[in-house]
């Protein structure tokens, strides 16, 4: 009997190809799975990496997997107050903060409704994958998720400046503009998101 990692193993590697342009997705030949109902896969990134693509082929993938964007409960979260870290952009803080402080504060404002939202599907008995800037593993430890989650961490960046600009030139909607005004700031979120990762290698070495 095949383990889990065995499974998730070559359907992981197979999205990586597939979005690298090495391999149709579609075409692959795997069977639909489903996940334990208790697992959360959690995908983290900057903008225009390849997040909600990434988690819409997973949820192709397993019978079970109840898609959740990170946006979607931001958008229920934003109110009429302009000063609020909600309201902006990850790479677009507010006065008087810099980028690192910014994200940081959103990503910790976030976490609460984060944990409600999937607590609540844990409930439903369904297996969950998030993708979303504000994910970042280090903060998941100090949430109150329901006993006996486990967590899958996703991290997906883009290492060169250049493929970054095309990824976010090929997107379908009005964005496309405001990111590449403000890439230099989304590739900083980016080294926060990336270094948050590494410590969590790095803790999981010890």
């Amino acid at each position: 009997m095949e383990s889990l990692l065995e499974i998730l193993v070559p359907i992981f590697a197979a999205i990586a190809g597939a979005m690298a342009g090495r391999a149709t997705f579609p075409s692959l030949s795997f069977p639909r799975r489903r996940l334990p109902n208790n697992f959360v896969i959690v995908i983290n990134g900057a903008n225009s990496v390849g997040k909600s693509t990434y988690a819409l082929m997973l949820q192709r993938r397993f019978s079970n997997i109840e898609k959740v964007s990170l946006d979607w409960i931001r958008q229920g979260m934003r109110d009429n107050d302009s000063e609020s870290v909600i309201n902006t952009a990850s790479f677009n803080p507010l006065p008087k903060m810099g980028v690192q402080e910014h994200f940081i504060k959103q990503c910790q404002i976030l976490m609460s409704a984060v944990s409600n939202v999937v607590n609540r599907l844990n409930y439903r008995k369904s297996a969950i994958v998030i993708d979303g800037v504000n994910l970042i593993p280090s903060l998941f430890p100090r949430a109150r998720f329901t006993s006996g989650s486990k967590f899958i961490f996703i991290t997906l960046y883009i290492e060169n400046f250049n493929p970054h600009v095309q990824r976010i030139e090929s997107r379908e909607n009005q964005d496309i503009e405001r990111l590449l005004n403000k890439i230099d700031r989304i590739r900083e979120v980016q080294n926060l998101i990336v270094q948050d990762y590494q410590r969590l290698e790095a803790s999981l070495e010890i």
